[in-house]
């Protein structure tokens, strides 16, 4: 979810306001903090299994 403002005057620049990226999006939509808490997810589960077996 993006969210941008403009001016009434100059609609043509946008301000960024906000920016929320779900953590179930595509990789390339993740900035590099999201993909490596992510990334630490799937490891931390991936030793939990393996311990469980």
């Amino acid at each position: 979810m993006l969210e941008y403002t403009a001016s009434v005057d100059d609609v043509s620049t946008l301000n960024l306001v906000s920016s929320k990226i779900d953590e179930d999006a595509p990789v390339w939509l993740q900035d590099e903090d999201q993909r490596r808490e992510q990334e630490t997810r799937v490891e931390i589960a991936r030793l939990i299994s393996k311990d469980q077996s």
